[in-house]
């Protein structure tokens, strides 16, 4: 034998979390740049929060459900037309 070691089992975590989206830098409301409007997230992932099973509700005028950043997660099924109903109530009364 040239060489031993003993070895030591450690825990694994991350480190640092790395994103390639070009915008993370500029997304003010996500980071916390000092000053006191951001959400934390950096902090909630280091806590375990992932999102998974999270349903996240765009109430909006007009979603563009065909954006890239929607298409894969959008579930028209739940989708609630508020001005058509809101017509139709005022039509009723």
């Amino acid at each position: 034998v040239l060489w031993a070691e003993q070895q030591v089992a450690r825990v694994r975590k991350k480190r640092a979390h790395h994103f390639n989206d070009p915008k993370w830098p500029v997304t003010w409301y996500l980071n916390d740049h000092g000053n006191g409007l951001g959400m934390n997230v950096r902090e909630a992932w280091d806590m375990g929060f992932t999102g998974k099973g999270v349903v996240v509700t765009i109430l909006d005028d007009g979603i563009e459900k065909d954006h890239p950043d929607l298409i894969r997660n959008y579930v028209s099924i739940l989708s609630w037309l508020f001005v058509a109903q809101c017509l139709s109530c005022a039509a009723a009364h």
